[in-house]
């Protein structure tokens, strides 16, 4: 199971890397921060337990002092064993290799302030080292705060435990979970998520949310995966679709591994390498930490002079930019017309120009949310204010008798150009990121 993990706090999720990325980056810390003042605050509260509300501030500086510390240690001075890693160590410092940790940090501590002013002190919002994966973090935030207190120095922190140890924890002290099972609400069997992730992932030609799915990858979708491959000859789709199957270790993802050597992307021929060769190729085909294409098209001819790949398109090598045209394509050739956004930017477009409303100039558009609870639409709100978005309102929009709860609004606005392909962008960014964060419906957007 290839689980990602990171740092968490406000509701808030610094996806790192693996397990091991973790794990080295406290070896690394321990090994190079040892005098840092109250370094304790990370390489015993952030690694085994949480931070306390009064010690925030002050973990904050201790992280902002070992990236300064990182700046000055060279990756090629390391004398550490990389492997299973989802980082880039082909970088000339430590703090680069880092950098999403460093960066997003003061992040992580701004959301935790901002949310406990709603919400209060709870399990669910402290900062804390975490699996990302859901639902296995969720598991971790529901314990009762004496499980981490209780941790001795020889203990390891709940994160690194496996997925087994970790459900029967959360059993014992969560009598709802009694009798549920994790792979019942795990994203990986409800299909609708999955493709629409994909379709989201391809509108944006966004890796990192392809390498979401990785854990989701079931052999029920083998059929589409393979036929939306076979169907385009656009290898900016088609890298990102083998990078959704590499993980798979079955041969159900065959074709799509194998015809893999034929990529233009270098990375994309390391997956059918290690995909042929059942072995890692970070010693073999990396020198100095970067990938030796010299020892990667000379491994890759070798395969296909032995005729054991098979072009799937015969038409030559073309990486585009991927449409929304392109992808609404594939989605029905596939009969998943259904995930395609119900917001469609040119039938919206459309209906602004018949308003006599100048679409070529910059416009004050409006998105919308909504959500049972306040704090949550407040969470969106504070990631979207430092991204130069205005409120125009958050506020009670209806009663809903069957949770019999109210449902607020939460709407934000940005003087923007969009065109047809920007516009239809923006709504899937917001549909993805509603759905991200498991807090609030997007439900569109509109014009003053």
């Amino acid at each position: 199971m290839n689980l990602r993990y990171g740092i968490s706090g406000g509701g808030y999720t610094i996806v790192i890397g693996t397990q091991n990325d973790m794990i080295n980056f406290y070896k690394l810390v321990d090994k190079y921060c040892h005098d840092i003042d109250n370094i304790c605050l990370i390489n015993d509260r952030l690694f085994r337990k949480y931070i306390k509300l009064e010690d925030v501030d002050k973990t904050q500086k201790v992280m902002e002092n070992i990236q300064e510390v990182f700046k000055n240690i060279m990756i090629d001075n390391i004398e550490l064993t990389i492997e299973d890693s989802a980082l880039n160590w082909n970088q000339k410092s430590l703090d680069l290799v880092y950098d999403k940790l460093f960066s997003k940090f003061a992040d992580v501590v701004q959301m935790f302030k901002f949310f406990i002013e709603d919400c209060g002190i709870k399990n669910k919002i402290l900062i804390r080292t975490k699996i990302a994966s859901i639902p296995y973090g969720d598991w971790i935030s529901e314990l009762p705060l004496e499980v981490f207190e209780n941790l001795t120095d020889s203990d390891e922190p709940l994160w690194m435990w496996d997925v087994d140890r970790l459900e029967k924890l959360m059993k014992a002290h969560n009598p709802i979970y009694k009798d549920a099972h994790y792979a019942t609400y795990t994203l990986d069997n409800d299909a609708k998520e999955f493709y629409k992730h994909l379709y989201s992932g391809l509108i944006l030609n966004d890796p990192n949310k392809m390498e979401s799915l990785r854990d989701t990858v079931k052999e029920k979708y083998e059929s589409d995966l393979t036929k939306i491959y076979q169907s385009t000859n656009n290898w900016a789709i088609k890298d990102l679709l083998i990078h959704v199957v590499e993980d798979s270790e079955n041969k159900i993802f065959s074709e799509i591994l194998t015809d893999a050597l034929h990529s233009p992307n270098y990375w994309s021929k390391l997956v059918a390498l290690k995909y042929k060769e059942g072995q890692s190729v970070y010693d073999t085909y990396f020198d100095n930490r970067e990938i030796s294409e010299e020892k990667v098209d000379k491994r890759v001819k070798e395969y296909i002079a032995q005729g054991s790949s098979t072009k799937t398109i015969t038409t030559e090598n073309k990486i585009e930019d991927i449409s929304e045209e392109e992808v609404n394509k594939l989605f029905r050739l596939i009969h998943k017309e259904e995930i395609i956004p119900a917001i469609k930017g040119k039938e919206f477009i459309q209906q602004i120009k018949a308003k006599n409303i100048d679409i070529d100039k910059p416009l004050v558009w409006k998105y919308s949310f909504l959500d049972e609870s306040k704090a949550a639409l407040n969470l969106q709100w504070f990631h979207f204010r430092n991204r130069g978005y205005d409120l125009v309102d958050l506020s009670i929009d209806s009663f809903d008798n069957k949770l019999k709860k109210d449902i607020w609004k939460l709407t934000i606005s940005k003087k923007e150009k969009h065109t047809l392909g920007s516009l239809d962008k923006a709504n899937t960014k917001m549909y993805d990121f509603a759905f991200e964060q498991r807090i609030g419906e997007y439900i569109g957007v509109s014009l003053d």
